[in-house]
């Protein structure tokens, strides 16, 4: 019990300013913004808006691009998916696009069919469903969802306001929608 004291004791007596952590600025990259984090087994990636995605495998120490396979630079949404077969899938949503990699970034390619090409918002991934939102000026906004990785991608809008989506999230049995207004 005195052993029990004395900890709870020190604890409590330490000062609060050295129990959090310190910010610490990684070597890169050197984007003028960053829009997107996501993180896989051992890389983490960054979505930016001029220069593309860039993967680091030593905790951001060094960061590489990866782009191979983009036509624009702009990356606005990353999303990680384990596949029920064990391999991982990176979607990556551009200002027109949806991208996928199968081999953590070394190479890209679209997963759009279906999909009306306008500015990717957001992922939500759960189990076998990936669901991405998308915003057009010329058109309301749309959700749409794939069950096969971005092979095909169907319409799901039922019952959504004609609002800008700009965020999604699964929640235990709930997709929630951030819209505008």
């Amino acid at each position: 019990n005195i052993l029990l004291f004395l900890l709870i004791t020190i604890l409590l007596s330490t000062p609060t300013n050295t129990l959090h952590a310190q910010w610490v600025q990684t070597s890169g990259p050197h984007a003028h913004a960053t829009l997107s984090l996501s993180v896989s087994g051992n890389y983490l990636f960054i979505g930016t808006d001029d220069i593309g995605i860039y993967r680091s495998s030593d905790d951001g120490n060094t960061w590489v691009p990866i782009n191979n396979g983009f036509i624009t630079r702009y990356i606005g949404t990353l999303a990680v998916y384990d596949n029920p077969s064990g391999t991982t899938d990176i979607f990556a949503g551009s200002m027109d696009s949806v991208f996928r990699s199968t081999n953590n970034g070394n190479e890209w390619f679209a997963a759009n069919a279906g999909l009306p090409g306008s500015f990717v918002k957001a992922f939500a991934v759960r189990d076998t469903s990936i669901f991405v939102s998308q915003n057009s000026p010329y058109s309301f906004p749309k959700i749409y969802r794939t069950t096969n990785n971005g092979i095909s991608w169907f319409s799901a809008n039922a019952g959504l306001p004609d609002e800008r989506v700009d965020e999604l999230l699964w929640h235990k049995n709930y997709l929630f929608a951030g819209v505008a207004n």
